[in-house]
């Protein structure tokens, strides 16, 4: 599934919330096309969601209406995210809470592409998911969560250009196309 938030554009966000109830703590809000897996459809319309891989993620519920599903949505959903330059020795963090491991120190100063803040000043680098050579993969140096501290420039941005995402049905691979090219 992919975040869709009413009006992407103007900075819109979907709310991941700490339990299955829209009164409960907001743990990060995501910008529209940052990619969710769903793990559970609960009841009142809501789902029990993770967001990032395993290393570098964190769990939560979302409204249901606010996900759009589907290899369509992928691609269709506009993905917005938000510019920083990170700042050198900057930590990465494995969960948004200063406590959990540091993946790794950045060396130089960086641009990053946050897809996710929350309200404690953390925001989660979340690179996409692309369908390559028969799986899903990700660019996991870009992956973790930072302090906005760190940064600077935050400016709001849309992605142009296609994404490379799994084949709708009728469509073929990556691979095939690359071998039919060949």
């Amino acid at each position: 599934a992919v975040a869709a938030p009413k009006n992407p554009e103007s900075g819109n966000s979907v709310p991941l919330y700490e339990k299955p109830d829209e009164n409960s703590a907001v743990l990060m809000r995501y910008y529209s096309g940052a990619q969710i897996e769903v793990l559970r459809i609960e009841a009142g319309g809501m789902v029990w969601v993770q967001c990032g891989e395993k290393g570098a993620s964190i769990m939560g519920y979302m409204r249901m209406d606010d996900l759009r599903y589907g290899v369509q949505a992928m691609r269709e959903v506009p993905r917005c995210f938000k510019c920083y330059t990170l700042k050198p020795a900057s930590d990465v963090y494995a969960y948004c809470d200063g406590l959990s491991g540091v993946i790794r120190q950045t060396e130089e100063t960086v641009q990053i592409e946050v897809y996710g803040e929350n309200d404690e000043g953390w925001g989660h680098l979340l690179p996409p998911v692309v369908w390559q050579t028969g799986a899903w993969i990700r660019n996991t140096p870009d992956r973790g969560f930072i302090r906005l501290d760190a940064c600077t420039d935050g400016r709001m941005a849309v992605q142009e250009g296609e994404r490379l995402v799994i084949p709708a049905e009728g469509e073929m691979t990556y691979e095939a196309a690359r071998m039919r090219a060949i």
